[in-house]
């Protein structure tokens, strides 16, 4: 929806008039600070997925026993 209906439409919607001061606001986040200041390194996203579709799979055969 484009940003310019979506402030149209705030105003009769409670939902989206909690997010229309976000409305058109760049929100990337990068891991850029942790790595400077703390030195931390992100994991690779095909682990973090694969790692994480595991962790579901496990938690659904628990719950299944």
């Amino acid at each position: 929806m484009p940003v310019w209906a979506s402030r149209g439409l705030a105003v009769v919607n409670p939902d989206l008039c909690r997010l229309r001061r976000l409305l058109g606001k760049n929100l990337d986040a990068t891991s850029e600070k942790a790595r400077r200041l703390l030195g931390r390194q992100p994991r690779d996203i095909e682990d973090t997925i694969t790692e994480t579709a595991e962790s579901l799979l496990a938690l659904d055969t628990a719950r299944a026993h």
